[in-house]
């Protein structure tokens, strides 16, 4: 299969099979995992696709994907079903003929063995592979994955369950790919997690520092109410490569400021709960709009229970009075969504805990409910630590689970700056 001569990134294709993709029945979680992995050594991924399970659309586009890339993974259609095409498919682009392989039927025979069950004669035609194709043996499943050169191309087909995949990958592909692709660049990549900034400002505040066409190489995701940068650095060797990358991680922090609350995926709800067991504080929190989420988010935490004393849904105005000591008057007055309830709301929870600090949310989270002078999408978020409580006010784009999402998370780091701060 000869050995990469090119010096800069190789380019790679992820081709996905299967109805179920195609039609948007299941998420392409493989093309997502495969390519995170695949830059990570060092690969320049440029295209995803989805392709039905038909035999020769799937054969052309792994033909097409081999004249482009010097690189091309597939992910499904290795199953012992009609369906199944991706072998087929895989020697029609490769102008070969399918051939039994014994070693490949053999370990699945003894996965049914070691199972007590008498293996069904059409899992047989999953050792059917193309002539010449390396066998990548399957440590989960029956699905074995294969690879073979298509023209310039290395192409390395696994199978579509991700339990199955990855551990595949990892294993049996990646030490193929460090032999076939010696000088690949070294990389090195992190991501700073920000709040409370709209993804067209963080954008405008990492201009000059980086970008997508630099190195290191930006993008930004967007993911309820979280914008994470993630820069992307090349170099000849791993400790150029994390030069370039530090060279624009500090200037980064610096014009982000408290808007990063950490790094490499991290969830607001991370943050928090480490700066509560850091800090040894307990935090009560009391929901309305959110009905529960805060909490939900802080219990995914281990340990958090050193931390968390009670998280209450106080949906009702009823259960606001009764449970929090929320003034019925002042309800009436100025209503359930309003910062002086937000206010009152922390207040009881703080009360009736004896906690450190307190958490409070209120809001309209839609689609119905909302009026002119307070629309769906606005939120209160109410904090209180150290005798003094403060209010925030969000007006929140989107449908009722994105407001939500974002009312819950924008609350935590509205605490989060509170503790920071004093």
């Amino acid at each position: 299969m000869g050995r990469e001569r090119g010096r800069g990134a190789p380019a790679a294709h992820v081709v996905c099979s299967g109805d179920e993709l195609a039609l948007g029945r299941i998420a392409n979680t493989n093309a997502a995992w495969l390519s995170r992995r695949l830059s990570d050594l060092g690969f320049d991924v440029r295209r995803h696709v989805v392709v039905p399970d038909h035999l020769e659309p799937l054969a052309a586009e792994i033909r097409a994907a081999a004249r482009a890339a010097r690189l091309v993974i597939l992910s499904g259609g290795l199953g012992p079903t009609v369906d199944d095409l991706t072998r087929e498919a895989a020697a029609r682009a490769a102008g070969r003929r399918l051939v039994r392989s014994a070693a490949a039927l053999a370990a699945i025979r003894r996965f049914f063995a070691r199972r007590g069950r008498p293996m069904p004669e059409n899992n047989a035609r999953q050792a059917d592979l193309p002539a010449g194709a390396v066998l990548l043996r399957n440590p989960v499943g029956t699905a074995p994955g294969f690879a073979l050169a298509v023209g310039r191309a290395f192409v390395a087909a696994l199978p579509g369950v991700p339990a199955e995949l990855r551990p595949m990958f990892d294993s049996r592909v990646v030490p193929l790919l460090r032999r076939r692709f010696p000088r690949r660049p070294a990389v090195a990549a992190t991501e700073l997690d920000t709040i409370g900034l709209p993804e067209s400002e963080v954008d405008r505040r990492l201009a000059g520092i980086a970008s997508p066409d630099g190195n290191p190489r930006l993008s930004l995701m967007v993911r309820d109410a979280i914008v994470t940068a993630r820069f992307f650095a090349r170099g000849r060797t791993g400790a150029e490569a994390r030069r370039v990358l530090r060279s624009a991680l500090g200037p980064a922090r610096r014009v982000l400021g408290a808007h990063v609350f950490g790094h490499d995926g991290m969830d607001v709800s991370d943050a928090v709960a480490a700066l509560l067991l850091e800090r040894r504080l307990t935090l009560s929190v009391a929901e309305s709009c959110t009905g529960g989420l805060i909490g939900h988010l802080l219990t995914r935490v281990p340990g958090i229970s050193a931390a968390l004393v009670e998280d209450v849904v106080t949906y009702a105005n009823e259960a606001k009075v009764k449970r929090l000591g929320v003034s019925a008057a002042l309800i009436r007055r100025r209503g359930a969504v309003s910062a002086e309830v937000a206010a009152a709301m922390a207040e009881g929870s703080q009360r009736a805990s004896g906690a450190d600090a307190s958490l409070a949310v209120t809001g309209i989270a839609g689609p119905g409910g909302g009026t002119a002078a307070k629309p769906v999408g606005l939120v209160y978020v109410a904090a209180r630590f150290r005798g003094a409580t403060t209010v925030r006010e969000f007006r929140l784009p989107g449908d009722r689970a994105m407001v939500q999402a974002r009312a819950a998370r924008l609350a935590l780091d509205h605490l989060r700056r509170r503790i920071m701060g004093g």
